[in-house]
């Protein structure tokens, strides 16, 4: 039998060359894809909603976390903080590749492509059903149109740990298939938390390795790669407590050599099993419904230098690293903290945001139970991580936010309290456990001044 030539039969496989891009290249790569069927599907009749309004809306709605085409729905009523933050960095993302879209829409782009796409279940919008099932679609635009759509749900979801996700350099090496398609099985994973349970900071970090650093292995909380760093987000200034920022850098230094995949990992992997140090004796008891006199002295600790110190973990891996974060305190103290054990408690520590109502003034001063006023310059030179076999509440003093991220490094992640100067100490008894220790870290501004301790040494990255 003989088979009647198809207008297909000229066309050109889809593919993209492996590479490094940034993910508005990636846009305009994959562009090819929905120009080929708005070139196929020709001329719009008149007052009709053109083919293009018609096909981008549809890919909004396929992106979207709400919609009935959702293909990583959230609802908005989830109370879990991770997911929350995962659907709005979706909504972000995807706010800014349909401007990508919109910004590389050209009608001389190369349109006579084809491709063989699986279906990948989405579900369309009924104006798109209607447009490429209709008298002017045909099997091949569907195909196009799918593969174009499952392109962008992948780029989507490989951005969604960056919080600066347009300046990520993403390595694409189309492995397993066309375009992203190398991302399919990380993605499979990290879309069943999204869906069923708490995304855990490490399923964030595997999917921020699927273009960067693909052989490093699974866990860890930052990485170095050919290309940049990629470090917690809130060390650089965010408010986000689980997502990452991408660094056009590598760190300094003769361990880390330039250019090498490496992976920063806990020096603690599971923190219940690390060493503890009982809290050192406190500088004063402070009784209820009273501020101590000493705070201000106590409160005046001052870092005189910092720096990032890599290290190898002492086993026989070559890929695994500890990044400490090394103080040098005014009177001459040297600490140095692991920044995945600061990670790990700046995601756990209690803290309620700064409104009118925390703000306003108590009818007394102090807390409401004795409390003990401890150094913070003796907690951090103690070995292991610092906890208090004895309950109540442990007031440390923080000034500079540097040292405040060095404390939360160094106390026992269970149930501490990160209180605003203006909070009013009722805060801190109204939030975190109300049994055993309760370290409460107290006199920084920390919606505004655990901002940017990277700035402070960012002056030893080696710029790429």
């Amino acid at each position: 039998m003989i088979r009647n030539p198809s207008p297909f039969d000229a066309c050109k496989d889809w593919k993209i060359a492996a590479g490094v891009y940034t993910p508005r290249q990636i846009v305009i790569l994959v562009s090819p894809l929905l120009e080929s069927v708005i070139a196929k599907l020709g001329v719009d009749p008149r007052d009709t909603t053109s083919s293009r309004k018609l096909l981008v809306d549809g890919l909004a709605s396929v992106l979207s976390t709400i919609s009935r085409e959702s293909t990583m729905p959230i609802p908005p009523s989830t109370t879990d903080a991770s997911r929350r933050e995962v659907a709005k960095q979706s909504f972000r993302i995807s706010k800014t590749l349909t401007q990508y879209i919109d910004d590389v829409s050209d009608p001389k782009m190369e349109s006579n492509i084809r491709v063989q796409s699986p279906c990948e279940g989405y579900l369309w919008t009924e104006a798109v059903a209607k447009l490429l099932r209709g008298p002017r679609g045909n099997r091949q635009l569907i195909q196009l149109y799918n593969e174009w759509l499952h392109q962008m749900v992948l780029l989507r979801d490989s951005l969604l740990p960056f919080q600066n996700y347009a300046d990520v350099q993403l390595s694409v090496q189309c492995r397993t298939g066309p375009g992203l398609r190398d991302f399919e099985e990380s993605r499979s994973k990290f879309l069943v938390q999204c869906l069923t349970r708490t995304v855990s900071q490490t399923a964030l970090i595997d999917v921020a390795k699927a273009f960067t650093a693909p052989s490093l292995p699974s866990g860890g909380y930052g990485l170095q790669y050919s290309h940049g760093l990629i470090l917690p987000a809130f060390l650089s200034g965010s408010n986000s407590l689980h997502l990452l920022r991408f660094h056009s850098a590598y760190l300094d230094g003769s361990v880390a050599k330039e250019g090498a995949e490496i992976l920063f990992d806990y020096e603690y992997a599971k923190y219940p099993t690390a060493p503890r140090s009982e809290i050192c004796d406190p500088i004063e008891i402070i009784p209820p419904h009273r501020w101590s006199q000493a705070l201000s002295s106590v409160i005046k600790s001052e870092m005189k230098e910092c720096s990032l110190g890599v290290e190898r973990f002492n086993d026989s891996s070559q890929l695994r690293y500890l990044l400490r974060l090394r103080i040098i305190l005014n009177e001459g103290v040297r600490v140095a903290v692991d920044l995945g054990q600061v990670a790990r408690g700046r995601r756990y520590a209690y803290q309620m945001a700064e409104t009118r109502d925390t703000l306003r003034a108590p009818p007394t001063p102090g807390f409401s139970t004795p409390a003990s006023l401890c150094n913070p310059t003796s907690i951090l030179t103690q070995p292991g991580l610092v906890t208090s076999q004895d309950s109540g509440i442990f007031l440390i003093p923080v000034v500079n936010p540097v040292i405040g991220l060095a404390l939360l490094g160094k106390l026992y992640p269970d149930n501490v309290v990160m209180l605003g100067r203006q909070q009013p100490p009722a805060v801190a008894e109204a939030i975190g456990k109300n049994y055993g220790p309760k370290f409460v870290l107290f006199g920084g501004d920390f919606q505004n001044e655990l901002l940017c301790p990277l700035q402070q040494v960012e002056d030893r990255f080696i710029r790429i």
